[in-house]
């Protein structure tokens, strides 16, 4: 596919612009070309980068992709770190039910089997304040205590 010249131009323009929110969207829809039309990789690097310089405060943005990452089959082991920084970055933000039930499944996926279990059962409580279903974490809590 062609790249989008267009976007890019814009994209330029709006990461100038004094506007908090507008600058934060320029990270997300940047992230989001490079992913679709160069390199995937390279945009999780991109991500990660914006991210440890405290330049994306989107909680349901992070969480979001982190959570793509968790359902990768075969995600990279480096990749599932960034992931799990990315959801543990979300929770800082703005702590929920979701984003510390994905920050819960990445150390599990990441094989932190104690970190795990104690963030899941952190999702589960934080759940249950807020009347949400966590019968997935349940079920989830069961099987990481049961490889513990």
């Amino acid at each position: 596919q062609e790249k989008p010249d267009l976007a890019r131009e814009y994209l330029s323009y709006v990461k100038d612009q004094g506007n908090e929110t507008i600058q934060e969207r320029y990270y997300q829809v940047s992230y989001e070309l490079v992913k679709r039309y160069e390199n995937e990789e390279e945009a999780y690097q991109q991500l990660d980068k914006w991210v440890r310089e405290d330049k994306i405060k989107n909680s349901n943005m992070l969480n979001s992709i982190a959570w793509g990452v968790y359902e990768m089959e075969d995600a990279d082991p480096s990749l599932v770190e960034m992931a799990a920084n990315w959801a543990a970055r979300s929770v800082e933000l703005e702590p929920g039910y979701a984003n510390m039930d994905t920050y819960a499944m990445l150390m599990y996926k990441s094989g932190n089997l104690k970190e795990a279990a104690r963030l899941a059962q952190e999702a589960i409580d934080l759940a249950k304040e807020s009347g949400e279903d966590y019968s997935e974490t349940e079920k989830a809590l069961t099987k990481i205590q049961s490889e513990m």
